[in-house]
């Protein structure tokens, strides 16, 4: 089974991805951040935009990239803003 985890670098996502490897699941976390100490080992990382719609086309549904990222069987959300200001100015 393959699982795409937003926020993989944060705090939750980071257990999230944890928690799905240990259970013999393979992970992509997808964030726009790079935080050495939450790397997980087993998990490939990838960096995006979360609004870019031609990236979870490609991920998704182009069979173009099927063998590139096979098939998923989820999408866990855990990407957020710890940030309220930054939220409200920027909800994308």
């Amino acid at each position: 089974m393959k699982i795409v985890v937003t926020g993989g670098m944060g705090y939750i996502g980071s257990h999230v991805c944890k928690a799905l490897v240990k259970a013999n699941v393979q992970v992509i976390s997808v964030d726009h951040h790079y935080i050495e100490e939450n790397i997980v080992e087993g998990v490939d990382y990838m960096s995006c935009d979360y609004a870019d719609e031609e990236f979870w086309h490609a991920v998704t549904t182009d069979p173009e990239n099927i063998d590139k990222f096979g098939i998923l069987h989820g999408i866990v959300h855990c990407a957020g803003s710890s940030s309220v200001g930054a939220s409200v100015a920027n909800p994308a």
